[in-house]
């Protein structure tokens, strides 16, 4: 049986608004890829200690440091049982990283994503900590997995 198209027109419309649906769907997928990192945890965002997370969970916010020293990333999700170990001598309200002596203490293997918009967690201070070196730029994630590596 043969249907007759009414209206040509808004049947054209209807595919080409599906497929730019389909496009712009697997361009931020493609945007925001998984994305491989290893490093050590680093220090903490003092401004985060009461920050909860999207599930409602008390969340800190972590500095993360590239084993090559060039990327610094702050997440809100690092699992505890990552994270259970770190003394909490080593975080104290006064400062945002870890001691000299333990820089290379947490090596991590971690696979993320960028945090979007939604996902970011606010740790913005109104007061600046003397001492602080992770202040500025650094990009927000969402850890998928992480491994300790010692």
């Amino acid at each position: 049986m043969n249907r007759i198209i009414k209206n040509p027109f808004a049947c054209m419309l209807k595919v080409a608004v599906a497929t730019l649906c389909v496009v712009c769907m697997s361009c931020n997928r493609e945007n925001n890829p998984v994305k491989q990192f290893e490093g050590y945890i680093a220090g903490y965002n003092p401004c985060s200690v009461e920050v909860d997370d999207v599930n409602g969970n008390s969340a800190r916010g972590f500095y993360l440091v590239s084993t090559d020293l060039k990327d610094t990333l702050l997440t809100c999700n690092l699992p505890e049982n990552i994270i259970s170990d770190i003394p909490s001598s080593y975080i104290i309200d006064s400062t945002d990283h870890f001691p000299e002596s333990a820089r290379y203490e947490f090596k991590i293997k971690i696979e993320y994503q960028n945090a979007t918009v939604e996902e970011q967690q606010e740790t913005s201070c109104v007061v600046f900590f003397a001492g602080n070196i992770f202040h500025g730029e650094y990009t927000q994630i969402i850890i998928k997995s992480a491994k300790r590596l010692n």
